[in-house]
């Protein structure tokens, strides 16, 4: 896999759900949008992408928090961050 980079784009505003048993993330281009509601998983692969890194980091990150193994989820966090990159919601680096 690549060696390229990854964070939030610089255009995007972005937030936890507020419900104390939420993990939905919202996260939205500025000014005009639209909003994306990220459950579950895909909030998971956000926010370790919104770290920044390689892709080979953002999967380590998602297989330590999910508690799957990295072979597991590697090809399906690959496809995310790319859809997430062409959403504009992850920019390369």
């Amino acid at each position: 896999m690549s060696g390229e980079s990854f964070a939030v784009a610089d255009d995007v505003a972005w937030l936890p759900g507020m419900a104390w048993d939420s993990d939905t993330i919202y996260a939205t281009r500025l000014p005009d949008g639209p909003p994306v509601v990220l459950p579950a998983t895909a909030g998971l692969i956000f926010v370790a992408a919104a770290r920044g890194g390689t892709l080979e980091d953002i999967i380590d990150r998602v297989s330590e928090g999910s508690s799957v193994e990295r072979e597991v989820v590697q090809d399906d966090v690959a496809s995310f961050v790319a859809e997430l990159v062409s959403l504009g919601l992850l920019a390369r680096r």
